[in-house]
């Protein structure tokens, strides 16, 4: 059954917990979590509706799973094609809470 969230950064973070190692998954939401209200905020304070400053801010952070990947010790170059990507994930486990 797939969660819906409304909010985009409650949602990225759902995300990042999935792919996020364990051991550091509190410690790494958390963080993210400050970084991307911040974000936000300052898109806000630029003029930008809350919800449109919430998308922005999870798209300039990044992919969830890239960096969960990495917090992992697992690199992917840039610029990755959406096909090389899809292989090399399709040979990783996908974490399972």
């Amino acid at each position: 059954m797939k969660r819906s969230y409304r909010d985009p950064v409650e949602a990225y973070l759902h995300r990042l917990a999935r792919w996020a190692p364990p051991q550091e998954r509190d410690e790494l939401v958390a963080e993210a979590r400050r970084h991307l209200h911040d974000a936000a905020l300052r898109l806000e304070r630029a003029g930008m509706n809350p919800r449109d400053a919430r998308r922005a801010a999870t798209r300039a952070f990044g992919p969830a799973w890239r960096i969960g990947l990495a917090a992992r010790g697992v690199a992917i170059p840039l610029p990755v094609l959406p096909r090389q990507v899809g292989r090399a994930l399709s040979r990783l486990r996908r974490p399972r809470r």
